[in-house]
């Protein structure tokens, strides 16, 4: 099926050759290639500004968040309360409002523990937990 301009309300850039569009009708986002044709249908709550990077994508469904391939596979699972897009190897995660970081498996490199966790490269992130602030090493 090609997509018309007319069937979207709204249409973000193209990122590695799709660009995620929200539907009229349903409100709902999924992507279409510079074709106009749909590749991944419009099933989506919510997808992350930047579209895909490094071939995934951030999304939302029933109000949880996580990151699918091209092809629409799950490929970080759908449970976050919040999710960030990834800065290289690495996204900051939230579940229950403690926050930690991912790797592009889904794997808690740091589990979802601290009040506040940000990831500033170079496999270093600044956390807090309670007025107690620090820097701590990503590894795997």
């Amino acid at each position: 099926m090609i997509a018309r301009s007319t069937d979207y309300v709204e249409i973000h850039d193209f990122s590695e050759g799709l660009a995620a569009v929200r539907s009229l009708e349903e409100r709902k986002w999924g992507f279409i290639d510079n074709s106009g044709n749909i590749v991944l249908p419009c099933i989506y709550e919510w997808v992350g500004e930047s579209g895909f990077s490094d071939g995934l994508a951030l999304v939302k469904d029933n109000n949880k968040w996580g990151f699918i391939d091209k092809s629409g596979n799950v490929a970080v699972r759908i449970g976050f309360d919040a999710l960030f897009e990834f800065a290289g190897d690495f996204a900051v995660a939230v579940t229950d409002r403690k926050f930690g970081i991912i790797d592009k498996s889904g794997y808690e490199v740091i589990p979802c523990q601290y009040e506040f966790v940000g990831y500033i490269g170079y496999g270093r992130a600044f956390i807090r937990q309670g007025d107690i602030w620090g820097i701590i090493e990503i590894s795997r």
